[in-house]
């Protein structure tokens, strides 16, 4: 894997990568759960996250079609270079916010606030 590394070395890192990443990630993870890190819990849960956190599934279920619609039927070659990969990126982010914006207000928000008020119903609140 790398050159400058012994064989013993590779083997160790290559056999324990994925262990020491769960560790890592674990001891990141769980003082959040637990609410040990506050201010970083209160940064995260922050107002200002919510429309990306509604966007973000609705995003991924959008981004392949962003991406078959302006590669996909492209006749010729993608030149390779720093700058047609940033253009690239930069559009298809914000078509696929567009098409998940979309998405959400004609589809997800109507059946979430019909969800809502069944619940509502369901529980005998009024509004």
């Amino acid at each position: 894997m790398f050159d400058n590394w012994s064989r013993s070395g590779n083997a160790a890192f290559l056999g324990l990568q994925r262990t020491g990443f769960g560790v890592a990630l674990s001891l990141i993870t769980l003082p959040l759960l637990f609410g040990k890190l506050s201010p970083i819990c209160s940064a995260l849960g922050h107002k200002l996250w919510e429309p990306l956190a509604k966007l973000s599934f609705s995003m991924f279920l959008c981004h392949i079609i962003c991406i078959r619609v302006t590669l996909g039927y492209d006749r010729s070659g993608f030149y390779w270079n720093y700058a047609n990969i940033y253009k690239e990126f930069i559009f298809l982010v914000v078509f696929a916010y567009v098409l998940a914006t979309t998405l959400y207000m004609l589809v997800e928000a109507p059946f979430a606030n019909l969800e809502k008020a069944m619940w509502d119903k369901i529980r005998g609140r009024k509004k």
